[in-house]
């Protein structure tokens, strides 16, 4: 598993408390939402506390990929739909040097 993998894996758990062996790398986040979450909306809470998982991670706090990423994104018809997408999205930060976190706040 390369770290990218790792650490989505990890942010979705930290997420909704989704196990990675309840989800397929081509599962819509909106439906692993449910499935953990039914009682919040996942637009727009479920993608806030998505994009909140993922910035609590060092590995992608950092990585400009990730800041670069907007709660737009995520809601129905944009390109940010299943895991596969995510990682896809996000691989560039297995080699991104640390930088200046402070673009977090769009999922704030």
């Amino acid at each position: 598993m390369d770290p990218v993998e790792y650490h989505l894996k990890n942010a979705i758990f930290h997420w909704c408390g989704a196990a990675p062996n309840q989800y397929v790398v081509d599962s819509q986040l909106r439906d692993i939402w449910a499935a953990h979450i039914p009682a919040l909306p996942y637009e727009p809470e479920g993608i806030r506390r998505f994009g909140q998982a993922l910035y609590s991670d060092s590995f992608f706090s950092g990585c400009p990929a990730a800041q670069g990423m907007t709660p737009g994104e995520f809601l129905t018809g944009g390109d940010l739909q299943t895991v596969r997408q995510v990682y896809n999205r996000l691989l560039s930060c297995a080699t991104a040097g640390v930088v200046d976190a402070t673009s977090q706040a769009t999922f704030r």
